[in-house]
């Protein structure tokens, strides 16, 4: 019940004890809120808490993914990334078809999905849904996606074997999304200020 707790502190920790305890009993309580509760911030914990104790299932990602709330569709698509690494790779099907939505942040949001997990043919999907669109953001999160991925090709091609260009493009991303936050972008580190348990 405190998923639907006004205030975010009740809420995310009741959402991270659930998750520490790995205790499966709730998943069907969990399972009904995200479809039928009324307050959407619960629906979210729950899903999110489903994700957390590995019991979200492709079924209820995409009954999720036809919500008539554009909010809760692109909560279910960030949720289903877990499901598609690990190894549902259906689900590229609906990402495709989310390219075709009627609320633009969830266009966006299945371009940054199809790009993030480097599903075959992302960019040739993003790009027609980009280049006839009027929308600012579309146009903008889109064009930058289709430049980069053109600049990559272009590093490919200067006397890697494919093989090679291809891991040494898969490094620059994982080092540009996870590693740089401690190890900065220059590689040598991020500066940490020590501090003694009195604050000193």
């Amino acid at each position: 019940t405190h998923f639907a707790h006004p205030n975010a502190w009740w809420r995310n920790s009741a959402q991270r004890l659930l998750v520490l305890k790995q205790d499966k009993s709730v998943v069907p309580a969990l399972q009904a809120m995200v479809r039928s509760s009324d307050n959407l911030t619960a629906r979210f914990h729950a899903m999110w808490t489903l994700e957390g104790l590995g019991a979200l299932d492709a079924a209820l990602v995409r009954q999720m993914l036809a919500d008539p709330n554009p909010r809760m569709r692109i909560q279910a698509m960030r949720a289903s990334e877990t499901l598609y690494k690990a190894g549902d790779k259906s689900l590229e099907t609906d990402y495709r078809n989310a390219l075709k939505d009627s609320d633009a942040d969830m266009v966006i949001q299945a371009m940054l999905t199809l790009n993030v997990l480097k599903v075959p043919g992302a960019i040739a999907a993003i790009r027609p849904v980009v280049e006839p669109s009027t929308i600012r953001g579309v146009k903008e999160i889109g064009g930058q996606l289709i430049q980069r991925a053109t600049t990559a090709a272009g590093r490919a091609g200067a006397g890697l074997a494919p093989a090679a260009a291809a891991s040494l493009e898969r490094g620059a991303t994982v080092y540009a999304e996870l590693c740089f936050s401690c190890h900065g972008e220059d590689g040598r580190g991020a500066t940490v200020v020590a501090t003694c348990a009195k604050g000193r």
